[in-house]
């Protein structure tokens, strides 16, 4: 052990990685091998249990959900009647919270933050923030320091993680998506290095979410919901991580720093079958208003948007949503959820989602066309 006490905090942070896939292929991985002999590892509880993506707001303000109120990146706003993403400038004064940093900076410690996930951006930030420049959920970029972030696109590109739409892929598709993760884990590190070698920091926090994106693209899953991948896909993103973690911990760890890698949820196959739910729900309203549920005999969803998201050819929507944008993308998701309601008959509807199959009630006085008292 080294007596030297840290005067620094590195935290890195591994988004979305599968510890139990890294533990079957240590052999592959001498870095994280490594880690985990020498230093061991901590598993905790997580709001991931319920709401997969409630974890980063939890872990930055050390409250749960129902205090800081962020679910999902895409939430539903109720007097608008439609989901809107978190750093939507509607949700001022609603889902505010101020992460841990900042006390720290305020109270002299100078700190650093590169793509935390869902933090709300405050333009009276006391330290360095660039948010969601190669980030997993959006391309939606602050930054406290305009130069810094100009400096980060001219260096490393303008989020080289691309765009994500989650849709079973060809072999082409994954081909050219393994590609550019690739790609991007190396700017990501060299942007993490970067970063902290040009700059003063006693707290630096940095996430790494292209190893999230191989995940939802890359797992060798069976069924209709699985891309044409190759067995050793997602191997190669995790050997490429490891290698990085490598060159990061190289360049900025030493005695002086207390050097924290940590996974606040993790990946796996999805067996939620949450496509059911507006199907299930649908009936539920009905039996609900009028006490009899007819059953339907067709599996289709109601709406068009919804039905083209089901029938569709999945190449296409891929090809079509690189094109579009966030704005269209979130108009056709806000239809394929709310086109097909009737909110007069609508008492129960479904939650856009990391996956867990969410209900919210429609209540009047909080929704604007609310029912249920």
């Amino acid at each position: 052990m080294n007596d030297t006490i840290p005067h620094r905090v590195l935290m890195l942070e591994l988004d979305a990685v599968s510890l139990a896939f890294i533990r079957a292929h240590l052999d592959v991985l001498p870095e994280l091998r490594k880690l985990m002999k020498d230093h061991g590892v901590v598993e905790t509880e997580s709001t991931a249990d319920f709401a997969s993506a409630s974890v980063w707001p939890t872990f930055s303000t050390g409250t749960l959900p129902g205090e800081h109120g962020h679910y999902f990146p895409f939430q539903w706003h109720p007097s608008e009647m439609r989901f809107r993403r978190s750093h939507d400038d509607c949700w001022q004064g609603h889902l505010d919270y101020e992460p841990f940093w900042y006390p720290l900076a305020r109270a002299g410690r100078r700190c650093i933050t590169l793509d935390p996930v869902q933090s709300v951006y405050h333009q009276s930030s006391p330290c360095l923030e660039i948010n969601d420049w190669s980030a997993q959920s959006t391309s939606n970029v602050h930054s406290t320091d305009q130069q810094v972030l100009a400096e980060l696109n001219r260096r490393f590109g303008r989020r080289p993680l691309g765009m994500e739409i989650v849709v079973p892929k060809s072999a082409s598709q994954c081909a050219r998506l393994k590609k550019q993760v690739l790609y991007s884990l190396e700017r990501k590190a060299d942007a993490i290095i970067w970063l902290g070698q040009s700059r003063e920091w006693d707290f630096y926090l940095a996430s790494i979410q292209d190893v999230h994106r191989a995940g939802h693209n890359l797992w060798d899953v069976d069924g209709d919901f699985g891309s044409s991948v190759e067995s050793d896909d997602l191997l190669d993103i995790y050997r490429a991580l490891d290698r990085q973690i490598g060159r990061i911990l190289a360049a900025l760890a030493n005695p002086s720093t207390l050097t924290v890698l940590f996974a606040l949820h993790g990946m796996g196959p999805n067996r939620a079958q949450n496509h059911f739910l507006p199907l299930i729900l649908t009936r539920l309203n009905q039996c609900y208003l009028s006490g009899d549920a007819p059953v339907s005999e067709s599996t289709q969803r109601d709406g068009l948007v919804a039905r083209l998201r089901d029938n569709v050819p999945a190449s296409l929507q891929y090809a079509t949503n690189r094109l579009v944008g966030e704005r269209i993308q979130d108009w056709v998701v806000n239809r394929e959820f709310t086109a097909a309601l009737d909110w007069p008959a609508t008492a129960a509807f479904t939650m856009v989602c990391g996956g867990e199959g969410l209900i919210r009630l429609n209540c009047a006085g909080r929704e604007r066309c609310g029912i249920l008292r």
